[in-house]
């Protein structure tokens, strides 16, 4: 370390002189133009004397650098700098031993200060400008992006790795050593012209969007591109490479940069998780595809990493799709599950009460899947030796093969669902529910078999049972497979065989036979829509839709997440699972044939465990009642924003303080409505797309620098919402007065 501060020490010597040989070299070209020799010998003896200096010195520090790393783009350039040094400056001493003065000026004019020049640029800024620099852009990241600043304030920057140069014209470049020993050179500021043209080039794809997501902050340039060539776009701006930002804040200004362009969000090596919820705030403001544009440079030295990132890029848009189509489906649905199935769950067990039910045991997830026909035999026999959970209507097919699981469980709230089950004989069969499920699956089922769980998706159970840590909440998932899971890894198994579960369309198929909920031509037309294929365990490929890719990712995220417990797939032409091995379901039985699983171990369990205590029964049992009162109060208020904000603009232009004031009284209906037991009990979950497109236009009310812009917000984003709202009070209303019915059978 003591090595490199002197060095640089003497770097910054040097680039102090530089200059100063410049002035006096260009000062002695016209004297020896002019053959006034008497004046031109003791500015050019000065001159020479400095060459000399400078000759010696760079040497010293080729020398001094020879063998650090930190170092090594310098000590090529410092190579190439000596060798032209000496040349030039032998030809500059022997046109003055010619009495070749004319020659000896173009020496100096053409060959040396060029040289010098060079020197100059190719040495850079000093040591001292770049810290300054450095200092100034970590206090702007600390004001106006903390969570960069915090990732990167106690982070050393590598400098071996990432090397800082400067070409002929002084201008920056960065070359990346990656582990292999590869050299990288990241394309910076000295190739402004390239980038310039690529972002022309992607302005024109850019046209149909308002958002571009750039993979890749570099030194600056790219997004400095995008925004000249596209003013109007938000940028989502991602740098995978610490060490590539820390090399940045030496060189350009963030703030002055980064204040241009219209940034919607700047992350630096961030989570899985955290760029999925850039992407899906990038995609409701899209309403679209999203535009990702790969900065050239990372697009070649990143270019695993920059597929990895379309693809979950792509992945989020879809999930965000699937997103808004199933809570425009089953939003209301999901509130009168919520709602329908609060006696059930009052009387029934939380799964909290069997957490320790399946310790060290091996559970069987059975999925509805064309493969299972070709494993119903092994699995006939493998239940008594493993927990069979049939997930959701799969349970149709173990019936018709006469296989009854030791567990059913159901999250599914869609109509379908409730006639998948309508004809099966269930007595007897231990239930897991989810309060979303569809109630009429439910209902019909004895309270003796039925335990219950949640998902952090039902916002109805989660304001209303106040649910907390003790509580079994699950991750949402994509399918009732990831549920059931979930649910043998909380009850405390070690392993899970997956059957059943094809996660596409092996052979053109849909269902397994014993499927009923689906009619034939509805499975025929879903075959014939499946576009897309993933790879099947054989290497090969079967058709699928993007709604069962997004189930098979969410299934692997999930797998991924528990690196403790083996995860077995034993279709034989479903799609391959990551994260699982291949075992074929006959090896399974002969591995597991030794061990006993005790037929109603789990419904002995079951019966012993206890529902909720009185006292938190009849405090959720006190919020239900109050519902009708609350949503006349709340459609009152939505009323009232309504017929406010319609007033608003002709107010403006009448009397300012009393626009004023009617915008105070929106602002107080609005909050009295989003602090009552409704809105966080229904409308969340009724109306959660329209609520979140209304949460991320919010910033516009608080940046709003004039009262046109105000109005404007509340015009555009907010009556809207409550329109919404307003549409719905009327059929929540009688979710409700249905509900009192409900529980007061269930007080009687």
């Amino acid at each position: 370390m003591n090595q490199i501060i002197t060095t640089e020490n003497y770097i910054d010597d040097v680039r102090a002189f530089l200059p100063k040989l410049i002035e006096a070299s260009e000062l002695v070209v016209p004297l020896f133009h002019a053959f006034e020799m008497e004046q031109t010998w003791p500015s050019f003896g000065e001159i020479v004397e400095g060459m000399d200096d400078l000759y010696r010195a760079l040497q010293s520090i080729q020398q001094e650098i020879s063998d650090v790393e930190e170092y090594s783009s310098l000590h090529l350039f410092l190579n190439g700098a000596l060798e032209q040094f000496g040349a030039k400056f032998q030809m500059l001493n022997q046109n003055v031993d010619d009495e070749n003065y004319i020659g000896a000026a173009d020496s100096l004019q053409f060959e040396l200060i060029p040289l010098f020049k060079l020197l100059k640029s190719g040495l850079g800024e000093s040591g001292s400008v770049r810290e300054r620099r450095f200092a100034d852009n970590m206090a702007f990241l600390k004001r106006a992006y903390p969570d960069i600043f915090s990732q990167l304030q106690f982070a050393a920057a590598n400098a071996t790795a990432y090397q800082i140069e400067y070409n002929r014209y002084g201008v920056v470049n960065l070359t990346i050593e990656r582990d292999s020993g590869e050299r990288k050179r990241l394309l910076g500021l000295n190739h402004m012209k390239q980038i310039t043209d690529w972002a022309k080039g992607l302005a024109s794809t850019a046209s149909e969007h308002q958002a571009i997501i750039l993979y890749g902050f570099g030194l600056g340039d790219y997004a400095m591109a995008l925004t000249e060539a596209c003013p109007k776009h938000q940028l989502y701006i991602y740098e995978p490479e610490p060490q590539i930002l820390l090399a940045a804040l030496q060189i350009v200004n963030m703030e002055q940069l980064l204040s241009r362009a219209k940034v919607a969000f700047f992350g630096l090596a961030s989570s899985k998780e955290q760029r999925r919820e850039q992407f899906i705030k990038a995609a409701i403001f899209e309403q679209k595809p999203l535009c990702i544009a790969a900065a050239p440079a990372y697009a070649s030295s990143f270019a695993s990493e920059v597929t990895d990132f379309r693809h979950e890029a792509e992945m989020a848009f879809y999930n965000y799709v699937n997103h808004v189509r199933i809570y425009q489906r089953l939003g209301l649905s999901w509130v009168k599950n919520g709602l329908f199935n609060m006696p059930a769950v009052l009387q029934s067990p939380p799964l909290s009460r069997l957490k320790t039910a399946l310790n060290g045991k091996t559970v069987i997830v059975v999925g509805g899947g064309p493969s299972l026909e070709q494993d119903i035999v092994q699995l006939k026999k493998l239940k008594a030796h493993a927990f069979v959970i049939a997930a959701g209507s799969a349970v149709q097919t173990l019936l018709y093969h006469e296989i009854i699981p030791h567990l059913i469980v159901s999250i599914d709230g869609a109509v379908a669902n409730a006639q998948a089950f309508q004809h099966l004989n269930l007595s007897n069969i231990p239930m897991l529910f989810s309060p979303t499920v569809h109630f009429e699956v439910i209902e019909p089922l004895q309270r003796e078999q039925l335990v219950h769980f949640f998902v952090g998706s039902d916002w109805v159970s989660r304001y209303f049972l106040e649910l907390g840590d003790q509580d079994p909440v699950f991750r949402s998932n994509h399918t009732v497979t990831g549920t059931a899971v979930q649910a043998a890894i909380y009850m405390g198994c070690q392993e899970i065989i997956f059957a059943g579960q094809d996660f596409s369309y092996p052979n053109n198929q849909m269902y397994a036979v014993g499927a009923k909920h689906v009619s034939e031509t509805i499975m025929a037309k879903s075959v014939e829509s499946a576009d897309i294929t993933v790879q099947n365990v054989h290497g090969s490929v079967n058709r699928t839709t993007y709604a069962l890719a997004l189930a098979l990712a969410d299934i692997e995220e999930l797998l991924a997440e528990h690196a403790d417990i083996r995860f077995i797939n034993t279709s034989q032409t479903g799609a391959k699972i990551k994260h699982t091995l291949w075992e074929p379901m006959e090896s399974v039985y002969k591995r597991l044939k030794n061990q006993q699983v005790l037929e109603l171990e789990l419904d002995n369990q079951l019966k012993a465990a206890a529902p909720y205590n009185e006292s938190r029964k009849n405090h959720i049992l006190s919020k239900l009642a109050s519902l009708p009162k609350n949503m006349e109060e709340c459609s009152e208020k939505l009323t009232s924003i309504v017929s406010q904000i319609g007033k608003l603009e002709q107010q403006s232009r009448i009397n300012i303080n009393k626009c004023n004031r009617m915008m105070e009284k929106i602002d107080s209906d609005w909050e009295f409505v989003v602090k009552s037991d409704v809105f966080n009990g229904l409308y969340l979950q009724s109306s959660r797309v329209a609520i979140e497109n209304f949460e991320h236009h919010l910033h516009l009310l608080t940046e709003a620098r004039s009262l046109q812009e105000q109005i404007a917000f509340y015009r555009e984003h907010m009556q809207p919402l409550i329109k919404v709202l307003l549409d719905q009070a009327k059929p929540l209303m009688e979710i409700i007065e249905a509900l009192q019915q409900r529980l007061s059978s269930l007080s009687s």
